[in-house]
């Protein structure tokens, strides 16, 4: 989401340019050099199988995303994308925490996330 902010504002100043196609460049950079380095750093904590799952899903979905981007090329589907964004920024900002507080009110218990100190 911050990067399609960061795209949205660098565009309206006009130092990149406000097309589609031209953030798939910046994502790519952020998949081919943020995501591996991150990884490095972070592996003594992973999970294998976990993140061999989520990765083949994460690989497929970003190559389905990226031609989805690329050949949808227009002015709705940028509204689209933007509205749908703004749903996922207000589920998680709003909904959720007010839907953890309900759920806790009503005696559920929400595992609090465990770290383990190896």
């Amino acid at each position: 989401i911050l990067l399609t902010i960061g795209w949205a504002f660098w565009s309206s100043l006009g130092v990149v340019e406000a097309d589609v196609i031209a953030s798939l460049v910046h994502i790519w950079i952020h998949v081919g050099i943020a995501c591996p380095l991150l990884a490095c750093m972070l592996r003594r904590h992973i999970k294998w199988p976990f993140c061999i799952g989520v990765a083949s899903l994460w690989i497929v979905s970003q190559i389905v995303g990226t031609e989805v981007l690329y050949l949808v090329n227009g002015l709705w589907f940028k509204r689209c994308l933007g509205f749908g964004l703004l749903g996922v920024f207000i589920f998680e900002t709003f909904l959720l925490p007010l839907a953890t507080r309900f759920a806790q009110g009503r005696g559920a218990q929400i595992p609090k996330a465990q770290v383990s100190a190896q």
